[in-house]
Formats: structure tokens, C-alpha cells, sequence
């Protein structure tokens, strides 16, 4: 091989390597132009994800405060009844299931909390009723003084077969939660 011969060959090796490196230069700034755009999008899309979440939040935060609003207006408009207009409804209650019926107790029941009955106005008052009827009126009677309008519970019932007859005698005790005391 004469020189030249040699020198050509060097020449192309330097040429192939500047082409080469240029090539992984290319690649390089590629990759990295890529890689950027990438992370520019996936925090794009976790700023678009955070403010979804952040009005999620905000707009369950403000209706939870509507609803506790209006809870909160019908359970003063609900326990703000007195002790009598309760009794009445119980009564009217029972009727309507087709019973004979009587509130024969009212009292207030010892609140568990009384400084919290105290600092709230909110006090517990106990009814005593008892009707008579088929099974199936007295059975509606206990459906409907469940589900009475107001916050209350059935503590107890005792249904038991009148003696000597072919009717039901029905005793229940409920608690109702109001703002008037029973005292």
C-alpha cells in the first residue's frame, strides 16, 4: 500500500468517525428533546389531575356544607316541637295504621351526655304507648313509629296476643330527640 493509499484510508476513518459522533450527538440531543417533552406532559397532566381533584375537593366540601345547612335547618324545624304536637303525632301515627291507641307515659330520659343536652337544647323524652288491633295493624303501627318525622328511636315493643280474644295488644317505648324539655 503507498501512502496515499494510506492517507485516503485515514481520512475516511476520521471522516466515519466525525460522522459517527455527529451521529450519537443527533441521537443524544434527540433523546433528550424527547425526554423533556415527556416530563413537560406528565407534569402537564399531573397539574391537570391535582386541579381536577382540588375542584372535586372544593365542590364536595361545599356540598357537604349545603346539605349539612339544610340537615340542619329540618332537624331544628323537626326538634323544635314540643312535647304535646310529639304525642299527637304518635297518636295520629297509630290511627292511621287502623289501631286503637294511647300515649300512656311522657317523660325526659336521662341524657348520657347532660352538659351536652345543656350547651345543645337538644334533651331526650321518653313515650310509653300501647295499642290494641289485628297483628297486621299493629305490625304498621311499628313501621310507622320507626320512621317517624322526627329523630327518634323504638326502644322497645312487646307484642303479645290479647287474652280471650282473637286481637294483638302492642306496648312501645320510643325516645325523641327535641328542644323542648319534658320537665
Amino acid at each position: 500500500m503507498t501512502m496515499t493509499a494510506l492517507y485516503k484510508h485515514l481520512v475516511l476513518l476520521v471522516l466515519f468517525s466525525l460522522l459517527a459522533g455527529a451521529s450519537w450527538v443527533v441521537a443524544w440531543y434527540a433523546n433528550a428533546s424527547l425526554s423533556a417533552m415527556r416530563d413537560a406532559k406528565v407534569a402537564a397532566r399531573a397539574a391537570v389531575q391535582q386541579e381536577m381533584r382540588d375542584n372535586a375537593s372544593a365542590a364536595l366540601l361545599h356540598s357537604a356544607v349545603e346539605e349539612s345547612t339544610d340537615m340542619r335547618t329540618q332537624l331544628e324545624r323537626v326538634a323544635s316541637a314540643d312535647v304535646v304536637s310529639l304525642a299527637t303525632a304518635i297518636t295520629q301515627a297509630a290511627t292511621a295504621a287502623g289501631a286503637v291507641v294511647r300515649v300512656t307515659d311522657v317523660g325526659p330520659v336521662p341524657d348520657i351526655d347532660v352538659g351536652r343536652a345543656k350547651q345543645t337544647g337538644v334533651h331526650t323524652v321518653g313515650y310509653s304507648v300501647e295499642a290494641t288491633g289485628t297483628f297486621a295493624q299493629l305490625a304498621s303501627v311499628v313501621a310507622l313509629l320507626e320512621t317517624l318525622p322526627a329523630p327518634s328511636s323504638v326502644d322497645q315493643f312487646t307484642l303479645a296476643r290479647v287474652s280471650g280474644g282473637n286481637g294483638w295488644r302492642l306496648s312501645v317505648r320510643l325516645r325523641v330527640l327535641t328542644a323542648v324539655s319534658a320537665t
